[in-house]
């Protein structure tokens, strides 16, 4: 019980002490930058402007405090209460501290709050932090054309609807080898129009009420996350009778989503060891194709395979030609380091 009851509320406490931390340092700083270090205790006891950055200083990082509760989804009062008076009060405590104990030693201690919470916080996520489901292994591939455009072309008609690329712009596509007009026949709706944003039509209030929660957009989804596990998340879906939608996931458990893609793949449930199991330690091992699809397995895994590095690409779609330039700019600068090698050993010569 009490494991389960440290496990629940450290993560609450690591993240009030991280910021309360950081609030003392900046009042530091605003204390080093309003007094001189040697005058700092004379002046700090007659300055209203510090009484004032203090008051509002403090305000603000309450009012912080709580919206960072709400943005963070802890949905108590008391949650969202406490970090504001911690946050406050930090802020208030740093301020004081600095002109009474002084600005150095108050940013030093700050500093080391700051690292020791850091350090706790690693070792919490080392020993509680969880385990992942194994992903599949993935080798990203940007350089099929064909194979990117089935990605964009799978994206289109079973992911749109939902999930946007709202930092992906339509004439981006362009660069996946599409003519200007296999873009607006193939990727356009008839309210499109070439350049804007690949949002969806669905408005988030309405995914509220149908879904509990709008779909995330998946414009860096794949920064985010690494490329294995969305592969392992298209390709790792299994029937479930006790979820909502009749499908979990392997890769994400209790997943909301269903499987939108189950007639291209078929049908997998859990082997009857993978039923034993706890969800986090099950692999994709323990599915078993019970009713095929319309693609074969390896087609389907080539179709989850083209989405993924699809969904890579759109994170960046410049990173080709990134990659490109790169190379380019390390062998110049591998042949300028070479140049002034040589003229540096040739200015010193008569020196040594």
């Amino acid at each position: 019980m009490l494991k389960e009851k440290f496990v629940e509320f450290f993560p609450f406490v690591a993240y009030l002490s991280l910021g309360a931390f950081a609030f003392m340092l900046i009042a530091a700083t605003l204390a080093l930058l309003f007094f001189k270090p040697q005058t700092a205790k004379e002046q700090a006891s007659k300055s209203t402007a510090w009484t004032l950055t203090l008051a509002l200083g403090a305000l603000a990082a309450g009012a912080l405090g709580y919206y960072l509760m709400a943005a963070y989804d802890y949905p108590k009062m008391a949650f969202k209460v406490a970090a504001a008076l911690v946050y406050a009060i930090a802020f208030a405590a740093g301020g004081s501290l600095s002109v009474t104990a002084g600005v150095r030693k108050t940013m030093m201690k700050s500093l080391y709050g700051l690292v020791a919470t850091m350090f706790a916080a690693i070792l919490f996520l080392m020993q509680f932090g969880g385990h992942e489901a194994e992903n599949r292994e993935f080798k990203v591939d940007l350089s099929d054309e064909k194979r990117l455009q089935h990605g964009a072309a799978v994206f289109r008609d079973y992911c749109l609807s939902c999930h946007g690329l709202a930092l992906v712009r339509t004439n981006q596509m362009l660069k996946l080898g599409l003519s200007k007009e296999q873009l607006e026949a193939t990727m356009l709706t008839s309210v499109d129009k070439i350049g804007e944003p690949m949002h969806v039509a669905m408005r988030s209030e309405d995914a509220k009420v149908w879904f509990g929660a709008a779909p995330p957009d998946l414009s860096l989804e794949a920064s985010a996350k690494k490329p294995e596990w969305i592969y392992s998340y298209l390709t790792g879906f299994y029937k479930d009778d006790e979820r909502p939608t009749g499908w979990n996931n392997i890769a994400f458990d209790k997943v909301a989503m269903p499987h939108v893609l189950w007639l291209e793949q078929g049908v997998q449930t859990l082997t009857e060891e993978g039923r034993k199991k706890e969800p986090a330690h099950r692999t994709h091992e323990d599915l078993v194709l019970t009713t095929p699809g319309l693609q074969g397995a390896e087609d389907f895994d080539r179709t989850a395979a083209d989405v993924t590095n699809f969904l890579v690409w759109a994170s960046e779609p410049d990173q080709n030609q990134r990659k490109q330039i790169g190379v380019g700019v390390m062998l110049f600068l591998a042949l300028l380091s070479f140049v002034a090698f040589k003229l540096s050993k040739n200015y010193w010569k008569d020196i040594r």
